[in-house]
C-alpha cells in the first residue's frame, strides 16, 4: 500500500466534499473508483476525517501563513493539498519533509504551474511554528521564506 497514493485518495476526497458537500465515507468512496488500488485507503481515510475535524486549526495555520489572502482567494485545489497536508504537520508524527515534499508533488500535478512553489512555501511556514514542537524542522530547501510564497492567480 503507498502512501503517496493514499494522500492522492484523500485529497481528491477532500476536494469532492468541498465541492459537492458529500460525507466522508461517500467521497471516499467514490474517490476510490477512480484510483488504482495501491492506494492506502485507510492511511487516506485517517487524514481525511482528521483534517475535517480539525479544519478550524488547519486553516488557522494556513492564514497565518498568508498575507492579505483569504482561503477563497486561493485555488480550490492548492487549497485542499493545503489542508490535507497542514493536517498531518499538525496533529501527525508523519515525517516533514515527507508531508511537504508529497503535498508539492500533489499540488504540481493539481494545480497550477506555481502551485508547487506556493505550497511549498506555506507548509514550509507551518513547519516552523511553534504548533509544530518537538518535530524534526524541514531540510532548509523545503522551505522557503512565506512572503515569497504568492498564491497562485486563478483562471
Amino acid at each position: 500500500m503507498s502512501r503517496r497514493a493514499g494522500r492522492e485518495l484523500a485529497l481528491r476526497a477532500l476536494f469532492m466534499i468541498e465541492q459537492g458537500q458529500m460525507q466522508v465515507s461517500e467521497a471516499l468512496q467514490q474517490a476510490r473508483a477512480g484510483m488504482r488500488p495501491s492506494a492506502d485507503a485507510e492511511f487516506a481515510a485517517e487524514i481525511l476525517q482528521g483534517t475535517v475535524d480539525h479544519l478550524t486549526a488547519v486553516d488557522a495555520a494556513i492564514l497565518s501563513s498568508l498575507r492579505d489572502w483569504t482561503m477563497l482567494q486561493m485555488a480550490a485545489t492548492d487549497r485542499a493539498v493545503l489542508r490535507l497536508a497542514a493536517y498531518e504537520l499538525l496533529f501527525t508524527r508523519n515525517p516533514i519533509s515527507a508531508v511537504i515534499n508529497e503535498a508539492v508533488a500533489l499540488a504540481k500535478s493539481y494545480g497550477t504551474p506555481e502551485s508547487g512553489r506556493f505550497v511549498n512555501g506555506v507548509l514550509g511556514s507551518i513547519a516552523r511554528s511553534p504548533a509544530v514542537s518537538g518535530s524534526v524542522a524541514a531540510p532548509p530547501s523545503l522551505t522557503p521564506d512565506a512572503e515569497s510564497a504568492t498564491p497562485p492567480k486563478q483562471e
